[in-house]
């Protein structure tokens, strides 16, 4: 009997942990295995992607809450999104995916299932949190005032890791 008492206590803590390391919770909508770019859009219109491709020593932590961010941008959409100022520049945190993802999205209060191909969220910019779903598609998300620090953090962080070399 004790013996069962001893292996029980050791069992109940382990599956507790099992399930909160498993993950309980709702992952976000943006994950760390996603491909991701910056896409640049200029005053004039001109538009430039840079693929993310984080160094060997990259501090991932700094990617999880831009994308954490950015999944609380999309969490809550409105179809009245409507550009500021077009004559300025902006910078998205983009995704393109290789096959129709579906996601589920709160838009103007109805839950809906949309396929998505590619999503844009304006990182910095007029209109920080507007979302753009297949390249046609503006919507205005929730605004974050934690996503522009979120993405000038992983500016920085991208910049402190390519400036360290590994030493052979």
């Amino acid at each position: 009997m004790q013996h069962l008492r001893r292996v029980f206590r050791l069992l109940v803590p382990l599956v507790i942990a099992a399930f909160i390391l498993s993950g309980c919770a709702n992952l976000p909508f943006l994950s760390a295995d996603g491909t991701y770019s910056i896409l640049k859009v200029a005053a004039d219109g001109t538009s430039q992607a840079s693929p993310i491709k984080l160094p060997w020593n990259a501090n991932t932590a700094v990617l999880h809450k831009l994308l954490l961010e950015a999944s609380f941008t999309i969490s809550d959409l409105h179809s009245d999104a409507t550009s500021s100022d077009s004559n300025s520049a902006s910078v998205y945190l983009m995704s393109v995916f290789p096959h129709s993802k579906s996601m589920t999205l709160n838009i103007d209060g109805i839950t809906m299932a949309v396929d998505v191909r590619s999503i844009q969220v304006e990182v910095q910019g007029p209109d920080v949190g507007r979302v753009i779903l297949n390249k046609s598609w503006a919507l205005q998300g929730i605004s974050d005032p934690n996503l522009t620090p979120a993405y000038l953090d992983f500016l920085k962080m991208l910049k402190t890791q390519s400036a360290v070399t590994p030493k052979t």
